[in-house]
């Protein structure tokens, strides 16, 4: 998308470009890359994109620590004077701000950490605001939907709009609550008003481009750009007033078929549960037609779940532990990632997810992760993202290490972390098990 925006303005002839809804301005430094435009402008209402904002135009909103803020975090409070250091304090406090308000065990280490280390992240992150070559003519922090109509129709604008009723406010929300600020009023863009009234507004300038996540019904022939990253990434469409070329940008996933026949829909289980390596091709043929749409795909291990020969589910391990990171108070070190698991269907068994968990939790499964990794694994850490409290599929064998409320993209309420010790039981004691407890 990055490529095509400047295939775009590479061709405008203008000497002002307005970028509405800048977020974390990644498309004003698209554009000043270019060096083909005279003249940048921004627009944002979130604390954090107006801290970045102001300060490229030269500028600096009024910022102070919130007072129900101070008992925790007052070492913020000499922090905040030129604007470099009150930029770079907004940035590294965007890090740790769900913390206010919270006096657990965790939350109170955390607060620790980045306090004794303070003057050390300071100094480096106010080190790259100040080599930071983007600048802004200007910055507004106004609602969008008014600021686009005092735009000159003559010059060229673009805005990627947020789509998610409230992202906004559940990404910003714990920020906004650490320091006190004078913010500005407007009205949450829904996924009907990004596609109406704004869109409308921009398409009446000279030259402009919109992104949004779904089509647009009616303007097909604007339509010049589509891409989507992977297969199950949220993709993006492009529309443009200047017609030059059409654009599409779509994953491509290397398959192979698994080396094993699947459980039939009508088929019954046979005697003898194994787990067994395959390749990565192999494995994403069958998250293809199983895992939840929702859940982003990772590079990971990938296991096939056998009940004699015959696949029942698959599951996947980051044994480097780079996707996620848990509180070692909580889960035993060394610790592997459990970042895929399901189960084959339709068969007769309604829980057949369950035993690719049992086999997950084998010592027999321990073995093969411990001599994958070159490393001890103690246990397995996984997360869920769930509409209810907790997730049925691990109840009984995980515990809740944690929970929070899930990202607006994921389409569900809550982000379950939890954990289990691994090497709990043979593969023939998990398969009695599940026999007993699930059929």
């Amino acid at each position: 998308m990055r490529s095509l925006v400047q295939e775009h303005v590479r061709a405008w002839s203008c000497e002002d470009v307005f970028v509405g809804c800048s977020g974390n301005l990644t498309i004003e430094r698209i554009v000043h890359d270019l060096k083909t435009v005279d003249r940048l402008h921004g627009c944002d209402v979130t604390l954090y994109s107006c801290a970045l904002g102001s300060y490229f135009a030269g500028e600096m909103v009024e910022v102070e620590l919130a007072p129900a803020a101070a008992e925790q975090f007052g070492w913020l409070g000499g922090y905040l004077e030129d604007p470099p250091d009150r930029l770079a304090t907004i940035l590294l406090a965007s890090a740790f701000a769900g913390a206010v308000g919270k006096d657990n065990v965790y939350w109170t280490r955390l607060r620790s950490a980045y306090e004794a280390q303070w003057p050390h992240l300071h100094v480096k992150t106010r080190a790259k605001v100040e080599a930071a070559e983007l600048e802004l003519a200007s910055f507004a922090a106004r609602d969008v939907c008014e600021w686009i109509d005092d735009v000159p129709l003559e010059a060229g604008v673009i805005s990627y709009p947020p789509f998610y009723s409230g992202g906004y406010e559940t990404m910003f929300a714990k920020l906004e609550q650490l320091f006190r600020w004078e913010a500005p009023s407007y009205e949450q863009l829904g996924p009907e008003g990004f596609q109406e009234a704004l869109f409308d507004k921009f398409r009446r300038h000279k030259h402009w481009l919109y992104g949004a996540p779904e089509p647009i019904e009616g303007h097909e022939r604007e339509l010049v750009g589509h891409t989507q990253v992977t297969n199950r990434d949220r993709p993006m469409y492009l529309y443009s007033g200047s017609f030059t070329k059409r654009r599409i940008v779509r994953p491509k996933q290397e398959l192979e078929p698994p080396p094993f026949d699947r459980l039939g829909s009508k088929e019954e289980l046979g005697e003898e549960l194994r787990i067994v390596p395959i390749r990565y091709q192999q494995f994403c043929s069958l998250r293809s037609a199983y895992m939840d749409v929702h859940i982003p795909p990772a590079v990971a291990t990938p296991f096939a779940v056998l009940v004699d020969d015959k696949i029942v589910g698959a599951c996947a391990i980051d044994l480097q532990r780079g996707a996620v990171t848990f509180d070692s108070s909580k889960v035993e070190s060394p610790y592997a990632i459990l970042l895929s698991d399901f189960a084959v269907a339709p068969t007769l068994y309604p829980k057949l997810s369950k035993l690719v968990l049992y086999a997950a939790l084998s010592t027999e499964a321990q073995l093969i992760f411990q001599r994958t990794a070159n490393s001890r694994v103690r246990s397995l850490a996984t997360t869920a993202f769930t509409n209810r409290s907790s997730s049925m599929k691990y109840r009984g064998l995980f515990k809740v290490v944690n929970r929070n409320e899930a990202p607006p993209e994921t389409g569900k309420r809550f982000r379950v972390n939890y954990a289990a010790p691994a090497g709990r039981w043979s593969l023939e004691e998990g398969f009695a098990q599940w026999k007993a407890r699930c059929t």
